[in-house]
């Protein structure tokens, strides 16, 4: 093993975690998918490996090797001990920190499913024999029954593209690998509708938007020209985060595939004052969670409660309300009338508007927006 590389992981794992930053770290797959070349499992660089798709070719899917190496074993034996080697020493330079995530496998639907579903229970079970950190599975690229009832899993995550642009009223769908509901809803909840879904689901878990695609990459490429200014593209990223906050996501991650702002010869960081304008929008939305003081854990998605179909609500004490389009919107006191206290919190500045108070009545309540932009409505009941 290399000694330097674990180093190093543990490091940046240590130091993310004075910054109270959580580390998802995957542990299968990675560059097999374009690049089996140069992978050091393959075959012609010393590995056990022809083709990519042998990756998720375990000798034994029920049961470890032992821990002596025998060069007499096939391919497949030698394979699942270098896998299961390297997985052990990953646990040993980072299970003990409390930032991290193990996501065990990237995506992965080039690879027979069967195989594949087994591999991952393989893993989970390998490493919550050996490690309380949570275990994340990329649940939208397996075939056959999904991880949701598996109690090894502890999160679920998916790569989907989940977002579609708006010129106009005319509504154009990004590369999808999901077909979206097409009801000409606003973004907002088209997002907010598909993601609801997900949180009703029993067992509950955790649900991570961990890769919002396609990527941004801080301009108006090919891949999202139908947008017509930056603003527009920002605007989107920011329904999509606010659509799976309202809707109960545990967290949306803004990616970029291609390039990596840390580093000064990456693309995107010829890019970075428009990065640094999505990271802005991102810690808008968490600094509202944190500044309004809201109890997630007694709220609900309850899209009924608004016009807007957009609302995280704890009935009859706490609402907020996400309001893409009009000058108004309706909020349903029914069985919740009383006074409450309310603000308009502004997604794209990231501030609040003064305070204001309204005596609900048991119904319908109008209530106007500041304009007719993107706002964010905070009720706290008094009394």
């Amino acid at each position: 093993m290399n000694d330097s590389y674990f180093d190093r992981l543990r490091a940046l794992v240590q130091y993310a975690n004075t910054k109270n930053v959580v580390v998802v770290i995957t542990v299968h797959d990675g560059w097999t998918k374009r690049r089996f070349s140069g992978h050091p499992f393959n075959g012609k660089n010393g590995g056990p490996l022809t083709d990519r798709s042998e990756y998720v070719a375990l000798a034994d899917y029920n049961g470890e090797m032992p821990k002596d190496f025998d060069p007499a074993w096939d391919p497949r034996q030698k394979h699942q001990y270098f896998l299961e080697r390297f997985c052990e020493r990953l646990i040993r330079a980072t299970a003990d920190k409390p930032n991290v995530i193990y996501e065990i496998f990237n995506e992965g639907e080039w690879y027979d499913q069967t195989r594949l579903r087994a591999f991952q229970v393989h893993f989970l079970k390998f490493f919550k024999t050996r490690t309380t950190r949570p275990l994340m599975i990329n649940d939208d690229h397996v075939g056959g029954s999904d991880f949701q009832g598996d109690p090894d899993c502890d999160i679920i995550s998916v790569h989907q593209s989940l977002w579609t642009a708006e010129i106009g009223k005319r509504r154009i769908s990004g590369r999808s690998l999901l077909r979206l509901l097409g009801s000409g809803k606003p973004l907002t909840r088209e997002i907010y509708d598909l993601h609801t879904s997900q949180f009703e689901r029993l067992p509950s878990k955790p649900y991570f938007l961990t890769e919002s695609v396609p990527e941004y990459q801080g301009d108006l490429t090919r891949r999202n020209a139908q947008y017509r200014s930056l603003g527009a593209l920002n605007d989107a990223y920011m329904r999509v985060i606010w659509g799976s906050l309202l809707a109960g996501a545990a967290g949306i991650v803004i990616q970029n595939d291609s390039s990596f702002g840390f580093d000064p010869r990456a693309a995107i960081a010829n890019q970075s004052s428009h990065r640094d304008m999505m990271l802005d929008l991102q810690g808008h939305a968490a600094r509202f969670i944190r500044d309004a003081g809201i109890n997630l854990q007694s709220m609900r998605p309850q899209g009924e409660l608004s016009s807007t179909g957009v609302v995280l609500a704890d009935s009859q004490k706490e609402y907020v309300v996400y309001a893409q389009e009009g000058d108004a919107l309706n909020v349903d006191f029914a069985g919740a009338a009383g006074e409450y206290a309310g603000r308009f919190f502004n997604p794209r500045s990231g501030e609040f508007r003064p305070s204001f108070s309204i005596a609900a009545q048991p119904r319908l309540e109008s209530i106007r927006k500041p304009d007719r932009g993107d706002w964010v409505l905070h009720l706290l009941r008094r009394h």
